[in-house]
């Protein structure tokens, strides 16, 4: 679906219900990676299974994420049934290779007050987006963010 330019702000709503072929497939392989999380924890033992996340995954290689060095390597020791397990039940039967990768865990950091400023113009496009939704919450937020303009 081409990109098409319109002449003011468009609902989120209307942008999600006309979904493009990119986003369709987006979502798609997301709830893949979903899947194959759920799939792979539900066979590993309880403290592993809550350090890792499917990263991606082709048809021969898999990429799991843990959040230390220790958890990768117990992973690591995990190989030949991580493949075997995903061969069979994440419908990957050519899978030759498990790669583990460490990525620090997200921080829940407080974020830095800063004053923000929004034109008029973008206070007024946040009100009328706020008109637009059906959703209270998002509709409460919108007129929140509007009035810091």
């Amino acid at each position: 679906m081409p990109v098409t330019v319109t002449q003011g702000p468009v609902a989120i709503q209307e942008l999600l219900t006309r979904r493009s072929v990119q986003l369709s497939d987006l979502f798609e392989r997301a709830a893949e990676l979903a899947r194959m999380r759920q799939t792979l924890e539900r066979e590993l033992p309880p403290p592993l299974r809550e350090h890792i996340m499917v990263a991606s995954y082709d048809q021969k290689t898999i990429v799991l994420q843990t959040d230390g060095p220790a958890w990768a390597a117990r992973l690591r020791f995990e190989t030949p049934r991580l493949l075997e397990l995903a061969r069979a039940k994440c419908n990957l039967p050519m899978l030759q290779t498990v790669r583990v990768l460490v990525a620090a865990p997200v921080q829940n950091r407080q974020p830095r007050s800063r004053s923000v400023y929004l034109s008029p113009r973008a206070a007024e496009i946040l009100r009328n987006s706020a008109q637009s939704t059906n959703d209270d919450a998002v509709r409460g937020s919108l007129l929140r963010l509007s009035r810091r303009g």
